[in-house]
């Protein structure tokens, strides 16, 4: 658990479990709140996206 971040969650019913979706392509994410199909779309503003390996972690964000 990371106690030093702060959580997020949905602005429209609060829910805590979300799906993420990107394009081929396109360096925007859009987040789908698993409770009420609400979106919000994360939108980079450098070209380049990277994501890395998170604190005592296994894994990472990936495409599937």
């Amino acid at each position: 658990m990371q106690t030093e971040l702060k959580k997020m969650g949905c602005g429209n019913c609060g829910g805590i479990r979300f799906e993420i979706y990107t394009k081929p392509h396109s360096s925007k994410l859009t987040i789908e709140c698993i409770k009420c199909k609400s979106t919000s779309v994360v939108k980079p503003s450098i070209p380049k996206l990277e994501i890395e390996f998170g604190e005592n972690s296994d894994g990472r964000l990936a495409l599937f």
